[in-house]
């Protein structure tokens, strides 16, 4: 089993690489990038607070592209953002680039089932092994615009972060939402129900926790 391994040492290299001068790779098609603040709600409507995963651009590899780049995630349009050269531009969603990696995260463009829809969109890959995978979403929320009102001031749309949703694949199986209790689990995994049982009485998992979820996976993986 192969386990998802932090991509520190990835971006030891990839700084070196930058710093070397070396960006020599293969050309990608890019497109021009709108303020995503000003237009996800169309023009003249200004979304207070931000709908990034992190506001900065970080050095990120993209896969399939001899190149490193300054990039950022757009939790609200779910795209990737590259700035070169003053300019910013979006990542187009093709399986040639599924693959970004940035310091603390790998983000994978894949197909997955959300309460019976299935959708295509970037998952945070949390732990990766030839049996079970597991998967995060980002997600984020608009709200509307509030008129003013007797004693009430008018306020604009926001951006607010909401909790991440996770997602399971078992083996070559197809991406679903991760069991939210051990009631889902134990029905996903009826052949170990004991093994899991005990697991969970001895770990008080939370259903919630990155951490908690990574280290039930690694579990699972083994049964």
């Amino acid at each position: 089993m192969k386990s998802f391994v932090t991509v520190y040492l990835t971006f030891t290299a990839l700084a070196c690489f930058a710093q070397n001068g070396s960006q020599v790779g293969q050309t990608i098609v890019l497109q021009n990038f709108q303020d995503a603040r000003k237009y996800a709600l169309g023009p003249g409507n200004l979304i207070e607070g931000s709908p990034y995963y992190e506001d900065v651009f970080f050095l990120s590899k993209v896969e399939g592209i001899d190149k490193v780049f300054l990039s950022k995630y757009n939790i609200a349009l779910d795209q990737f953002e590259f700035k070169e050269d003053e300019e910013v531009y979006i990542l187009p969603k093709k399986p040639v680039y599924k693959t970004v990696i940035l310091p603390k995260s790998k983000f994978v463009l894949l197909d997955y089932t959300s309460e019976n829809i299935l959708k295509n969109g970037y998952l945070i890959e949390l732990f990766k092994s030839d049996n079970v995978s597991l998967y995060k979403k980002l997600r984020i929320k608009t709200t509307e615009i509030q008129e003013a009102k007797a004693y009430e001031k008018a306020s604009p749309a926001r951006y607010v972060k909401i909790s991440p949703e996770y997602y399971i694949q078992i083996k070559e199986n197809g991406i679903v939402n991760f069991p939210k209790n051990k009631k889902e689990l134990l029905s996903l995994f009826s052949v170990s129900n004991e093994k899991i049982e005990d697991y969970l009485k001895k770990n008080k998992t939370s259903f919630k926790s990155d951490d908690d979820l990574i280290k039930l996976t690694s579990f699972l993986a083994e049964l």
